[in-house]
């Protein structure tokens, strides 16, 4: 089997230097560590799968066991780096451990090279930093999302106005408001409303109908009786 080269890079988060490595199998694989019909893609996800292993969340606190880590950097002389990969392999209702070693050389770096490493640190952070802001105004749009009640009453019981429309006493609230003509309600804070309408009347000589009208779209409608000389209500 034929095997491609790898390379291992590792950047110091506070100093920027660098190292690296480009390795062919005959330097990190030995007849206790290879695996039988594996590939070099095999190999890499083994290794970055072993170096990010206890990397995430909460596990970055000092809390973490460090016989559980399966990685080491030891310090070489000429500013080199040696690491260790500890990988458990299962296979077969077995599984035993097998460790890979790497040397990591200095990359030497311009002082731009160090300036351009440490704004893409800061341009990573930002970026962070404007997605935790996002979701953290997404839940306080939703927190401040909060019921509201109208109990609207019209009082003119002597005529409705030349269109047949019910007008309304004036209203004191901030998410709704009244046309001009007092005949229309205006929501002004969008979301889910659950509308009820109830309509007192006075003896119906004939019948009638009482109409509920959603942007000027008739949505509801009730079909007033004769009741003679008793009074009545509609309910919508």
């Amino acid at each position: 089997m034929s095997y491609q080269e790898i390379s291992i890079w590792l950047e110091n988060l506070q100093s920027k230097k660098q190292w690296r490595s480009y390795l062919e199998a005959e330097d990190y694989l030995t007849a206790m560590n290879k695996i039988p019909g594996a590939s070099t893609g095999d190999y890499v996800s083994l290794f970055k799968d072993t170096l990010g292993y206890l990397m995430d969340g909460d596990n970055l606190a000092d809390g973490v066991d460090k016989t559980k880590v399966r990685r080491n950097l030891i310090e070489l002389e000429g500013d080199k780096l040696k690491l260790e990969l500890l990988v458990e392999i299962r296979a077969l209702e077995s599984a035993w451990s097998v460790k890979y070693t790497f040397q990591l050389m200095p990359v030497s770096l311009d002082r731009i090279d160090i300036v351009e490493a440490k704004l893409r640190d800061v341009q990573e952070k930002l970026t962070k930093a404007e997605s935790k802001l996002r979701d953290m105004e997404g839940k306080q749009v939703k927190s401040s999302q909060k019921e509201v009640h109208l109990q609207a009453v019209s009082m003119v019981t002597e005529k409705l106005n030349d269109e047949g429309l019910i007008i309304w006493d004036d209203l004191k609230h901030e998410s709704f408001e009244l046309t001009s003509g007092k005949d229309c309600m205006r929501v002004l804070l969008p979301g889910w409303y659950i509308l009820n309408l109830n309509v007192y009347l006075r003896p119906q000589m004939c019948g009638g109908t009482i109409d509920l009208h959603l942007n000027g779209s008739r949505i509801l409608c009730y079909l007033v009786p004769f009741t003679g000389s008793a009074g009545t209500s509609a309910a919508l």
